[in-house]
């Protein structure tokens, strides 16, 4: 993992995103390409002058790649990438597009988290979520809490129904990376199961010499906090599954909840 993209809109969240991220590229020996995406406001283009639409496009990349330079001054030379002003709309497509065409491994952005107000939480992590439903990568959100101290241990919440061999080589190939320790969860919130086998899931995680452990808890994100606060979690991960563009705006998943909620690092990795 050589290249990480660092998408921001220059907010506090972001700022101390790229803190995260100056820490976890030194640790992996990677470069760190910063983008933001930038529009112009809605104007009247029949009643204007393209080449005053020109001007108002050059100077508004003008001022967003000086942000971006100020940005990258904070981090050290060492892991220092591309500064990559991008126009467009809909952020979360174009910063996708970026992530597809120069082929990054990995996506770091900030998160609101979850010690602000319901309205804030939304306007501060929509986007993030929405870069979770569309990414191409595996996209890692830092909530504003969140400091660096180092990845440990990496847990990953499985349902047992996943494609977890896939996530797990990926997941392994990150841990090692790291040096840090991969633990499986799986939370049960009835105590008879769903009828869904885990018996094969079961083998298959010890067979790459996994930790697992399953948990009965009222509901899935209790398990978690728990899980997370008593092993010490660095780093939560979970599984997306593949949905047409509009389910994955408006699906309310477990994963837009922890988007919202988790003061902890989510990994999130897709079909």
């Amino acid at each position: 993992m050589k290249k990480i993209l660092f998408p921001t809109d220059f907010s506090p969240a972001a700022e101390n995103a790229f803190d995260y991220a100056i820490s976890l590229a030194l640790e992996m020996n990677a470069l760190i390409d910063v983008a933001s995406v930038y529009h112009l406001p809605f104007i009247d283009a029949a009643n204007v002058p393209a080449e005053y639409i020109d001007q108002m496009m050059a100077e508004k990349k003008k001022i967003v790649q000086e942000e971006l330079e100020e940005q990258a001054a904070l981090a050290p030379k060492e892991v220092r990438g591309e500064l990559l002003p991008v126009y467009g709309v809909f952020v979360p497509q174009e910063i996708d597009d970026l992530a597809k065409e120069r082929e990054y491994e990995l996506i770091v952005m900030g998160t609101r988290g979850a010690n602000h107000s319901s309205l804030e939480q939304v306007i501060g992590s929509i986007t993030t979520y929405t870069m979770m439903q569309v990414a191409s990568c595996p996209i890692l959100a830092i909530p504003a809490e969140a400091k660096w101290n180092g990845v440990k241990r990496i847990a990953y919440a499985t349902d047992f129904k996943s494609d977890d061999e896939v996530i797990s080589k990926q997941l392994l190939y990150l841990c090692q990376t790291l040096e840090a320790e991969v633990m499986y969860l799986h939370v049960e919130t009835k105590t008879s199961g769903d009828g869904e086998s885990s018996e094969e899931s079961l083998e298959y995680h010890a067979a790459v010499d996994s930790n697992i452990t399953v948990m009965h808890s009222p509901t899935i994100m209790e398990g978690i906090d728990k899980f997370i606060l008593d092993n010490k979690v660095d780093i939560l991960s979970l599984f997306i599954p593949h949905r047409r563009l509009w389910e994955r705006l408006f699906h309310n998943s477990l994963t837009k909840r922890m988007t919202f909620h988790v003061k902890t690092p989510l990994l999130v990795f897709h079909e």
